[in-house]
């Protein structure tokens, strides 16, 4: 509180400026004290200069020697304090310097509350940062942050509503009610390997990724799964280091397209036509499948319902099977257009129906031209069959 001023009761001549007359009928210690009394008073009158005084922080005077109302310039800080019922109390200006090494000060108060910080850091992600002091901490009032997805801070650390830049991923986030929440942004990378971000959450629906080699493919996140949406128009032939696909002119769907084996010199490995033909390794695609090189059954499993060929591996065993399941018969099975296998088991050697279990037509009737081990008819002998020895 300042001090209430009271006059000297003794009286004495002097001049205002408070040096005393000296002479015989002047009282040296009486003028003093009216020489502090007339300064005293000049302090609260004179507003134009004594009330309101400069200098470093370390310097500011103490609250019982100054009138209420007073104004302290700390130069130092650049911050200006008002005295209020005896107290400096900060009132306005903003202090700058750096978060590392961190210059806020750290012999604040409750009469400091509001004091102004503004980080001038030179690293990107701290520059620009802006803090208030609550009365009883640091709080950071930054509208944006800047930095990596590793260093972004928790909501409970940032200013609500303020935005977070991700330098490394590119998207921002927003602090809505104490959760990061993505509102813009692209993330580029590749699918292979994947580049796409496994962390994400619910909160992290709309995230946007796009592959930065061709061709340009852009996924979303749902907040649960990534979704493509790429988006095709038109007559389009899309290449990638292993996927070429044909788009219809029209429609934009996929009518053709082919995988490769990561090989130039291999390409296209595995084709599927407008048509719906495959081919695997072949060059061209006449049949339904054409395949170049050995074709593998290693297992076995019931197909519900159809008819067709089947070729299955079990139990060390291999099948071929001419089956219906929908009806649950078998068919003959024709082999290389001479060998016919009845669901009977008869097998006709140059015949489609055999009668017994095995009918060979078309045996020769001479040994003539056969090799050692042929098999033929004699029809001189009862058309016995001989074994050419």
């Amino acid at each position: 509180m300042a001090q209430t001023i009271i006059p000297p009761i003794r009286t004495s001549l002097m001049t205002k400026n408070g040096v005393p007359f000296s002479t015989e009928n002047g009282d040296i210690q009486t003028a003093r004290e009216w020489w502090l009394y007339w300064n005293r008073l000049g302090d609260q009158a004179n507003l134009s200069s004594l009330q309101a005084t400069e200098g470093l922080h370390g310097d500011r005077p103490v609250p019982d020697n100054m009138p209420d109302g007073a104004i302290y310039v700390e130069s130092d800080r650049g911050v200006i304090y008002q005295l209020q019922s005896g107290d400096w109390v900060y009132v306005a200006g903003i202090m700058y310097g750096t978060i590392s090494p961190d210059q806020r000060p750290t012999d604040l108060g409750a009469n400091d509350g509001g004091f102004a910080f503004t980080a001038t850091d030179t690293l990107a992600s701290d520059t620009g940062r802006t803090f208030a002091w609550s009365g009883t901490a640091w709080i950071e009032t930054s509208q944006v942050l800047y930095g990596t997805h590793a260093n972004r801070p928790l909501p409970a650390a940032a200013p609500a509503r303020c935005l977070y830049a991700e330098a490394d991923r590119g998207p921002l986030y927003q602090n809505q009610l104490g959760k990061w929440v993505y509102i813009a942004g692209t993330m580029w990378g590749t699918i292979s390997p994947d580049q796409r971000p496994t962390d994400l959450g619910m909160f992290d629906a709309g995230f946007t990724f796009r592959t930065n080699v061709a061709p340009a493919r852009e996924f979303i996140w749902s907040g649960t799964a990534w979704i493509e949406v790429t988006q095709v128009t038109g007559a389009l032939n899309l290449t990638h280091p292993n996927v070429v696909t044909k788009v219809d002119t029209t429609t934009g769907q996929i009518v053709e397209g082919g995988i490769t084996d990561q090989s130039a010199a291999n390409s296209d490995r595995l084709h599927i036509t407008a048509a719906g033909n495959v081919r695997i390794g072949a060059p061209v695609a006449d049949a339904a499948l054409d395949v170049a090189g050995t074709i593998r059954s290693s297992g076995f499993s019931d197909p519900a319902s159809g008819a067709g060929v089947e070729v299955a591996y079990y139990l060390g065993d291999g099948y071929i099977l001419a089956y219906d399941r929908s009806a649950g018969t078998y068919h003959p099975l024709h082999i290389n257009g001479s060998i016919t296998i009845l669901p009977s088991g008869n097998v006709g050697i140059g015949t489609g129906g055999p009668g017994s279990k095995l009918s060979v037509v078309g045996l020769p009737t001479s040994s003539a031209g056969l090799s050692s081990g042929d098999i033929w008819r004699d029809s001189a002998a009862a058309n016995v069959l001989k074994i050419v020895p």
